[in-house]
Parts: structure tokens; C-alpha cells; sequence
């Protein structure tokens, strides 16, 4: 999130994107990257979940396991399509950091 924002790719994870009201822990909201969630029985957001993001605290698992989907689709629509090579360029530096270091 914090990356995101960095960018100026902020989410708008407060207000209903259709109505303008507060986001609501008890419903589901449908989540569109350049307009924020708005709220739909079909939805596959809690707004429980829209919450814990903005605050930055997760109190149960499914938040998490949302918050992650949410972020790697954020992360694909920005990224249009290219690889995210963050798990090759870590494996890199800890390679690099291991050789160093024998």
C-alpha cells in the first residue's frame, strides 16, 4: 500500500465510490482501481477489509488473504500486464549477501 501511495497511485478506500457514504464493515463491495469500492451483494471485498487496509491493521486472516488479492490485482493493473520481479531480485540480493559473507 505504502509503495503504492509512494507512487501516487493512492486507493480511495474510504467512501462508497457510487453513493459517497462511508465504507461499511458489514457489507461486500465490488473494487475498481480507478474509482474506489462501491458496495454490491456480489461484492468480493469485505468492507471489514477496506477498513483494516486503511488503518493498516488486520485482525483476521481473511482481511489479509483480501488485502493480498486487492494489492496483486492493484499491482497487475499498474503494471499492465509485466512481471513484478521482486522475488528474483531478493533471491539476487540474499545470494549476494550469502557469497560475501563465506
Amino acid at each position: 500500500m505504502q509503495l503504492i501511495e509512494s507512487l501516487g497511485y493512492g486507493l480511495q478506500l474510504e467512501f462508497d465510490a457510487r453513493t459517497g457514504e462511508a465504507v461499511q464493515p458489514e457489507l461486500r463491495y465490488q473494487f475498481d482501481i480507478e474509482q474506489g469500492a462501491s458496495a454490491d451483494i456480489k461484492g468480493m471485498i469485505d468492507g471489514s477489509t477496506l477498513i483494516a487496509m486503511r488503518q493498516e491493521n488486520y485482525t483476521t486472516s481473511l482481511q489479509l488473504q483480501q488485502a493480498k488479492q486487492l494489492m496483486r490485482s492493484v499491482i497487475d493493473f499498474y503494471l499492465q500486464g509485466k512481471t513484478l520481479k521482486s522475488r528474483v531480485l531478493m533471491s539476487k540480493l540474499i545470494q549476494q549477501k550469502t557469497c560475501k559473507t563465506h
